[in-house]
């Protein structure tokens, strides 16, 4: 292989990001409208050009309009998704914040049914895929260093 080549795996790894915005052991979440997928956290795919805080800041506002600050983030985990199309395979780096300026709104009803404030321990039954990992994770943080998860992939693979 050439410098400057890359070698072609055959499947589509996108990258992703999810924010557990916090408030008083309450973690607001979505209901995806436009997929069966249950309530997950504020998410969305990278873009061109983008940190993965910057990508959180930006995802936090167009979807719950409000705004955060980039060294008010921290991370939590690193979830690798298998999903239902054998071609993608994406890498959702999560972070966690208590501090946001503004009141958090659905400002995309189009797509999120529904939203509220979840207590962590007691969360909707239906979930988005792999999202009990990641309230898991945080709820074990500083008892685990597990900082990576796979969700949908076989045992033994």
């Amino acid at each position: 292989m050439e410098q400057g080549q890359s070698l072609s795996i055959g499947w589509h790894v996108p990258i992703g990001v999810g924010i557990l915005i916090m408030k008083e052991g309450k973690v607001l979440m979505l209901k995806r409208a436009y997929k069966n997928w249950g309530f997950g956290v504020v998410a969305g795919e990278l873009e061109k050009g983008e940190s993965l805080r910057q990508s959180i800041v930006r995802h936090a506002k167009k979807e719950v309009g409000i705004n955060i600050q980039e060294n008010d983030v921290r991370f939590l985990c690193v979830v690798h998704y298998k999903t239902q199309n054998a071609k993608e395979a994406p890498v959702v780096f999560f972070f966690t914040t208590e501090k946001w300026v503004g009141e958090p709104f659905n400002k995309e009803p189009e797509r999120h049914s529904e939203w509220g404030w979840f207590d962590i321990h007691q969360h909707p039954d239906h979930l988005a895929p792999g999202e009990k990992l990641v309230l898991d994770a945080y709820k074990n943080r500083g008892i685990t260093s597990v900082v990576y998860v796979e969700s949908g992939w076989a045992e033994n693979n």
